[in-house]
């Protein structure tokens, strides 16, 4: 008995194998491998990753690993500890000899036509609606940290946390050092007729290296912005449009392998392989599990490698399970996506991979439509949930964490020299500098030289959420070495509620401003907007301005505002114009400086736009398939504050998006305006030019500062990329990863005699005043031009020819326009 017990015990005892499959020649690693303890039950399937988990008795030896195209390989089993860490590595099998069977017609097409048949019913798109709740999990790791780069200054105080992580590896079996663990539970919502999504963020736990506020990134890391439906015939992934290997026109684009039929989750199922025609094409290659009664897809992965011309990135794999519900359709039941980011030389790179996991699916009672009015909702209490709220979400084991990545995360951010770096990055990135509960900057206005000021010196600030979520102040203050004035400027923004938006505020500014790049209507671009304080400022003049405004959502899709506003125009050149138009017998006074009262109505209508809240700001995200127009409603108030003129101006402004599949996408943005009643030049529509060596899409540029005005105008401009049509057909720019495109700016204006009379021809003691030009209304201004993208992943140059009014003197009639982005 004693002797039984004994063996029993030993019999009970396991070992808890763990680590990587991987392919012996490329290190790559290797999916759904079948890795087993032969002639027993012990077995399991390797991971997306290549990642497996196996428990074994203590008595076994010998661990199998076999797939499809690779010898059969045998390992021994170590006997050290109670956990062993393996990365096997196998090779394929070239000995079996290659059979060729030749139907008439390739067996995966009859299914695939099926598929695209069946998608009416198996899409769930097809459901009248349908909510969940959704577990999201992102890590990101940083890998490739070599023994050399170890020996650095930053790296010797994080050599400690690394050497205590050495179970922490990559695909193939590198290192990693964990800098941000994101965990968000949410409501998701979606709605067919009409078409409207919802997010509600109802727990946030989120740890990062440089950062002190989570709020964003989980609404970034959400259900959102990982919504992955292979039944649509595009998916958007980092800002560009994949093709479905089940979309409506999968022949044109995919190569198809029937490989094999098997049960998958409990279903028969056809598995078979897809590859693009063009490695270069926004595509995926992988394989697919169909079910061989309802033709759904019920188990896909799909890879998207670096020969698909995108910047930094080695590798994006989406690993996605599919159930299928009551009334039919199926939906992601849990998906995995891992990437893979570039290694450049013996730099550090990372990996990061999400994890999303739903339950208790509702279908077929969708919300009502005002349901519906914020995209994405973060609740108060989100990131403040306590232990309990997490231990039942970890009650499902597949969505539990392991603590110890929190824990090492809080370390990194804390050390001295990591905490360095962050600050300085978070400087060249934001161009603020945080420091307790204040933002001093922007730094790219610290300092300029024109003609006006001289040397220019500014300093800036900005209160930030720490000061206070309802109250953000604002103010800078400026010096000239020529003109010796001091400018400055402040704000007071009130958040009054965050759903739905309303906000208000007042403020106040003394500057010096120009015509034709005014600093209000390039906000948007702070690094153009920089430059035009440089060098000869055309049509300068001091502005005095103040007023308030007050903001606030009405629907998702309607956003009014309105702004009251007083100005004083005290121009630095030789200008004069009449208090109003005059006539044969009368002539009205001479006005060397002038002053209007307005009231601005804008209104904003957006269909699919999404926003995201960050601290107290709103963040436009844009729309992903509809137009946005903006109109406003400007009306002068002659006489109130001792205002000099009487008008009334309209603009309708539309900004669009439009994918062509394979052939691109095109952004355009449309202009129509006009002026009522005669003002002075300063008050139309000064067409914004651009003098400088860089490009902008805020101006016409090659057009001149203050070269055309006009009254009533109509203008779009256009910008065509071309993705990959023409540069991955192109052996050397396909190598380089060039991207080309084209741009076409047209303007058609005029400007009448009403208001061309109100320019007096001298100033009061006599000088000379400026010409103003405009267009001819029958023949428009137009800009033509293509270029390259993407050098050095970075940069774009623009060759730009302007087609009309080319024997104006003083123009280029042919630029060379630089700028740059960051773009995947």
């Amino acid at each position: 008995m004693f002797t039984l017990f004994i063996c029993s015990t030993s019999f009970a005892q396991t070992i808890t194998l763990k680590g990587f499959i991987l392919d012996e020649e490329s290190k790559d690693s290797i999916p759904y491998a079948t890795v087993y303890i032969k002639g027993t039950i012990y077995g399991t399937e390797t991971e997306f990753n290549g990642s497996f988990e196996l428990e074994v008795p203590n008595n076994e030896d010998s661990l199998w690993v076999s797939t499809i195209g690779y010898v059969t390989k045998t390992v021994a089993i170590p006997h050290i500890s109670s956990v062993q860490y393996l990365t096997i590595y196998i090779s394929e099998d070239y000995s079996t000899p290659e059979i060729v069977i030749r139907p008439k017609e390739n067996p995966a097409f009859r299914i695939m036509r099926e598929v695209v048949a069946h998608k009416y019913i198996n899409d769930k798109r097809n459901l009248s609606g349908y909510q969940y709740e959704t577990y999201n999990r992102t890590s990101i790791f940083v890998n490739n940290i070599s023994e050399k780069l170890r020996e650095k200054k930053i790296m010797q105080q994080v050599a400690g946390v690394l050497d205590s992580i050495k179970n922490l590896k990559d695909s193939e079996g590198n290192p990693m050092i964990p800098v941000l663990m994101s965990e968000t539970v949410t409501d998701y919502y979606y709605r067919t007729n009409p078409k409207a999504t919802k997010e509600i963020i109802k727990g946030v736990k989120v740890e990062g290296i440089g950062m002190d506020d989570g709020s964003i990134l989980s609404q970034i890391l959400g259900s959102t912005f990982f919504e992955y439906n292979f039944y649509e015939n595009y998916m958007n992934i980092l800002d560009k449009d994949f093709i479905s290997p089940i979309s409506d026109s999968w022949n044109i684009f995919y190569e198809y392998r029937l490989v094999d039929s098997l049960y998958k989750d409990n279903l028969w199922c056809y598995k078979i392989d897809f590859k693009p025609k063009q490695p270069k094409d926004l595509a995926f290659q992988g394989s697919m599990y169909i079910s061989d009664t309802t033709f759904a897809l019920v188990h896909i992965e799909g890879n998207i490698f670096e020969e698909a011309n995108l910047n930094y990135i080695d590798k994006i794999t989406i690993n996605q399970g599919l159930t299928q519900i009551e009334e039919g359709a199926w939906i992601p039941k849990t998906t995995n996506i891992y990437l893979d980011l570039e290694d450049i030389g013996s730099l550090p790179s990372m990996v990061a991979t999400f994890y999303s996991n739903i339950q208790d699916p509702i279908v077929n009672k969708p919300k009502d439509a005002n349901f519906f009015d914020q995209r994405i909702e973060l609740l108060e209490d989100a990131q403040e949930k306590p232990a309990t709220f997490w231990q039942e979400i970890y009650t499902d084991t597949t969505r539990k964490t392991d603590p110890l990545m929190y824990q090492m995360i809080d370390t990194l951010k804390n050390l001295p020299i990591v905490k360095s770096y962050v600050e300085i990055l978070d400087v060249a990135i934001n161009g603020y500098k945080k420091v307790g509960k204040f933002d001093i900057g922007p730094y790219l206005s610290l300092y300029s030289f024109n003609n006006i000021e001289g040397n220019r010196v500014q300093m800036g600030f900005r209160t930030n959420k720490d000061f206070s979520r309802k109250v953000i102040l604002k103010g800078f203050v400026g010096y000239g070495s020529r003109d010796d004035r001091l400018k400055y400027g402040g704000a007071a923004n009130f958040i009054l509620s965050r759903k739905p938006w309303t906000q208000t505020g007042v403020y106040y500014k003394y500057d010096v401003d120009q015509i034709g790049a005014p600093a209000e209507k390039l906000s948007s671009n702070n690094l153009f907007l920089a430059f035009t304080r440089w060098g000869t400022l055309r049509g300068p003049y001091y502005s005095r301005q103040y007023g308030a405004f007050f903001e606030r959502d009405l629907t998702k899709n309607f956003m009014p505002k309105v702004v009251f506003r007083h100005m004083t125009f005290d121009p630095l050149y030789n200008f004069a114009a009449y208090e109003s138009e005059p006539t044969a017998t009368f002539t009205p006074n001479t006005l060397q400086q002038f002053q209007t009262t307005e009231l601005i109505v804008l209104m904003k209508f957006s269909y699919d736009e999404i926003f995201l809240q960050n601290g107290n700001e709103r963040i436009s995200l844009g729309a992903k398939k509809y137009p946005i127009a903006y109109f406003q409603y400007t009306a002068g108030l002659k006489g109130v504050l001792g205002s000099n003129y009487n008008y009334d101006k309209l603009q309708l402004t539309i900004d669009h998006s439009i994918r062509f599949g394979i052939f691109g996408r095109t952004n355009y943005q449309f202009v129509i305006g006009k002026i009522y009643k005669p003002v002075p030049y300063p008050l139309l529509e000064n067409h914004i030019g651009n003098q400088t060596f860089f490009y902008t899409t805020a101006a016409f540029n090659l057009m001149n500062f203050f070269e055309y005005t006009s009254d009533q105008y109509a203008s779009i401009k256009i910008k065509h990329d071309l993705d990959g049509l023409i540069s991955n057909r192109i052996p050397v720019i396909r190598k380089l990863k060039w991207r080309f495109f084209l741009t076409g700016n047209v303007l058609m204006g005029s400007l009448s005699d009403a208001n061309r009379n109100l320019l007096a021809p001298t100033t009061v003691n006599g000088g000379k005043t400026i010409n103003v030009q405009s267009l001819d209304p029958t023949k428009p201004y137009i800009e033509l031009g293509y270029g390259i993208d993407n050098i050095f992943k970075s940069a774009r140059i623009d060759f730009i020819h302007r087609v009309t009014y080319r024997d104006v003197p003083n123009i280029s009639k042919f630029g060379i326009k630089l700028s740059f982005r960051f773009i995947i």
